[in-house]
């Protein structure tokens, strides 16, 4: 039987975004194909779990609680842990994998990326940050504030990673957008190895039709900071002066701010919303803003609304209008420009319907997607796809 051990930080129930979510189901639909699936954490402990490294310091889950010292020790030991090496090269033993596909590695360090080489054994990596250029994996300063260029702090580090990864680096290096391949395509040994993979479109409930709303509702989905442009979504909206809604769904440093300021009754500052509130969420909105003013590598929130058919404003950066559905492609904005944003908040509320997409483009059912990744396994020397890649 083909294995595929799986390597990721976090892993639910124990989750802080996207990545490990997607790299849990990614399993279980690689196991429907008759994979089976073991999977290495940090700390974590749950369904197929093989084996687990003790986290340096504290739970990469509570790092916004840590002084600036103690994640300072954790960057610092996240270059490299040999305990990492010693327990990834122990489960790479017992289980056997015939490819290992690894993750978010941050608090595993840059072990997590070079023992499968070491040992032999094919090697895959799916990129969901910028772990590999930032130290902080999200190109964002400590005050929220996007980083147009890698600092000299970060050059030095990935520096130093990179030095690492030159011998025993993934084979293969999956990303979701051509943005994302042009960014670590920059990275000297990753030629060759870069393989854009889009990510599936979420299966969403099927439904006759969308419901309407007596005024259109625009909805943000995601963290509340600076970099994710909350704030100039906010002001553009207040500038904009519309007869609408605006519905903010999240959690970050900013959500104490947000509920503190935002006095206007147009305004629903939700807080966290979590899976089962999530479908609620979608149906009460006509229209998904989406104004990040960092590089996104995909915007995964786009592909949800997607799925569901809602509209798309979209900031013109990173992967994010690689993902937009055509549809919404004339909605894209200058990241950071209110202006601009409040003006196609404008154009939405005067024709909410003329921008409703479909769920195909740019990105890829869910069995597309495993054909892709799986194809990605037999380059690399795993056993031969099951699915038709």
């Amino acid at each position: 039987m083909a294995r595929a051990l799986m390597v990721s930080s976090l892993w639910p129930p124990t989750v802080m975004g996207g990545a490990e979510l997607y790299a849990s189901e990614l399993a279980g639909r690689l196991r429907n194909r008759g994979w089976e699936i073991g999977v290495v954490t940090l700390g974590v402990r749950g369904p197929d779990v093989v084996a687990s490294v003790r986290p340096f310091g504290y739970a990469l889950q509570d790092y916004a609680e840590q002084s600036t010292v103690r994640r300072a020790a954790f960057h610092v030991a996240d270059l490299y842990r040999p305990e990492t090496h010693r327990v990834l090269g122990q489960a790479i033993r017992d289980f056997e994998p015939s490819v290992v596909h690894t993750h978010g590695v941050v608090g595993l360090s840059t072990a997590a990326l070079t023992t499968p080489a070491a040992a032999g054994i094919p090697h895959v990596h799916s990129v969901h940050d910028h772990w590999l250029m930032c130290q902080r994996a999200t190109r964002v300063r400590r005050d929220g504030t996007p980083c147009e260029t890698i600092c000299t702090g970060c050059s030095v580090w990935s520096g130093a990673r990179n030095a690492l990864l030159r011998r025993h680096g993934p084979s293969a290096l999956l990303v979701g957008s051509e943005d994302a391949a042009a960014e670590h395509a920059k990275i000297a040994w990753t030629t060759g190895r870069l393989r854009v993979v889009p990510p599936p479109v979420p299966e969403a409930p099927r439904e006759v039709s969308r419901p309407t709303h007596e005024r259109t509702t625009f909805g943000y989905l995601g963290r509340l900071d600076r970099a994710k442009g909350v704030a100039t979504l906010v002001s553009a909206f207040r500038a904009a002066r519309l007869d609408a809604r605006l519905r903010i769904g999240g959690t970050g440093p900013l959500l104490d701010d947000l509920r503190d300021e935002v006095g206007d009754a147009d305004i629903e500052v939700l807080g966290w919303v979590d899976a089962a509130e999530k479908e609620t969420f979608f149906r009460s909105i006509d229209c998904l803003v989406v104004p990040s003013e960092c590089r996104e590598l995909a915007g995964l929130v786009v592909l949800e609304a997607r799925a569901r058919r809602i509209p798309v404003i979209g900031a013109d950066i990173g992967g994010i209008p690689e993902l937009v559905p055509e549809e919404s492609q004339p909605l894209l904005f200058r990241p950071g420009d209110r202006s601009e944003l409040a003006c196609r908040l404008r154009t939405v509320t005067a024709s909410p319907d003329r921008f409703v997409g479909s769920r195909a483009g740019a990105a890829s059912t869910w069995e597309e997607h495993l054909d892709a990744v799986e194809a990605a396994y037999a380059e690399t020397g795993a056993l031969p796809s099951r699915g038709g890649g």
